[in-house]
């Protein structure tokens, strides 16, 4: 099981996560050919916890980003191409999920109104740890992945009322079978978007999340303004650039490793 962290544009800018996935996937696959890989996919801060809105806006356009960076790990990965796969844990999209549904799920707080902006509370421990109502939907979520079975009647903790345990397994259970019935990502088109979902949602997301967090208002305006420069400048100076692999003959995933792009880490 391995994962990143959770900034979806360090995966792609500097962390050379999708070379260094294929690269743990055929090592791993090497000395245990009938294992099997899975990529946990992680979820960014919430921005406000009065209003999860952004959150589960940016986590619904990150999701494809995921899911596109293990399509081009596959891609690279010896072990991948001959039919063992890394497969997706779409923990992101689950959470994300379960706060957008609160109101219909009957999360609340005693005495409170049932909506995501009072479900956080009961979802996370601050702005990016799971509770553990929420981490045992992200057990469900993973159980329904690696079994390869529904979720559906699965043992649920004592403090969660058998209703409710039911209502989120049902969750759980249509989350994974929704990725599993995903069509493989095409990369080109993969490329397309992220030009796009960069500037209109996750360099902006990051601002609220991560670059005021730590540098402050103003500060986190000027690294917010500071990426989005970069940014359009890498993609001016190489209409062509995309971080997936071309097309045509693929190098060992364990040869291929190799530092990010020279975009200026935050």
């Amino acid at each position: 099981m391995a994962t990143e962290r959770h900034d979806l544009l360090g995966a792609y800018l500097w962390n050379d996560t999708i070379a260094q996935l294929a690269a743990l996937h055929d090592c791993y696959t090497a000395s245990n050919p009938h294992g099997a890989s899975y990529f946990y996919v992680p979820w960014m801060s919430v921005d406000d916890r009065r209003d999860p809105r952004r959150w589960i806006a940016y986590e619904a356009a990150a999701a494809p980003h995921w899911r596109c960076i293990v399509a081009a790990a596959n891609r690279m990965s010896r072990a991948s191409r001959a039919g063992n796969r890394i497969r997706i844990v779409p923990a992101a999209s689950a959470l994300a999920s379960l706060v957008a549904q609160a109101g219909d799920l009957g999360l609340r707080l005693d005495g409170a109104r049932s909506d995501p902006a009072a479900a956080i509370a009961l979802l996370f421990e601050d702005d990016v740890h799971p509770t553990r109502l929420a981490s045992y939907v992200l057990a469900l979520v993973t159980h329904a992945v690696i079994a390869g079975r529904s979720p559906i009647g699965a043992w649920a903790p004592e403090e969660i009322a058998p209703d409710l345990a039911a209502r989120l397994q049902a969750l759980a259970d249509r989350v994974a079978a929704e990725t599993a019935r995903e069509p493989e990502p095409d990369l080109d088109a993969c490329t397309a978007t992220l030009r796009s979902a960069a500037t209109e949602v996750l360099w902006p997301y990051m601002e609220r999340a991560a670059f005021r967090r730590d540098r402050g208002l103003v500060g986190g305006r000027i690294e917010y303004l500071r990426q989005v420069v970069n940014w359009r400048w890498m993609l001016w100076r190489d209409p062509a650039w995309s971080p997936y692999p071309a097309a045509g003959p693929v190098p060992d995933a364990r040869a291929a490793v190799s530092p990010g792009t020279a975009l200026g880490r935050p």
